[in-house]
């Protein structure tokens, strides 16, 4: 057996210091804001602009033209329905031309037939 002597730490198992985990500060998520549309008439800026200050200057805003998403869309659906009536006029007035078309040419041999049927009765009968 060996024997340590005194404070010999040589022979004894040194100790793993534990380390200290260091703690992760959570960052704040920041909120995005929606932006809000802003719409000004000439009577609104007239009112809000003072002829006194910021008069000449050129950050001034006459008029904003906010164009959103619905006035675009109706402005889609009027284009759809003016064309969706123009095609259904337009094939309206062809159905129409033909139908008018193919009656006159019925008629015309409707009465070529009769003709052609009365002259073989006639023969027919003469005979």
């Amino acid at each position: 057996m060996i024997k340590n002597k005194g404070n010999n730490n040589n022979n004894k198992k040194k100790k793993k210091k534990k380390k200290k985990k260091k703690k992760k500060k959570k960052k704040k998520k920041k909120k995005k804001k929606k932006k809000k549309e802003k719409r000004r008439t000439l009577l609104q800026h007239s009112n809000n602009c003072d002829s006194k200050s910021n008069f000449g200057s050129s950050n001034k805003v006459v008029v904003v033209a906010v164009v959103t998403v619905v006035e675009v869309l109706a402005v889609v659906v009027v284009v759809v329905v003016v064309v969706v009536v123009v095609v259904v006029v337009v094939v309206v007035v062809v159905v129409v031309v033909v139908i008018v078309v193919v009656v006159v040419v019925v008629e015309v041999i409707v009465v070529e037939v009769v003709i052609v049927v009365v002259v073989v009765v006639v023969v027919v009968v003469a005979v």
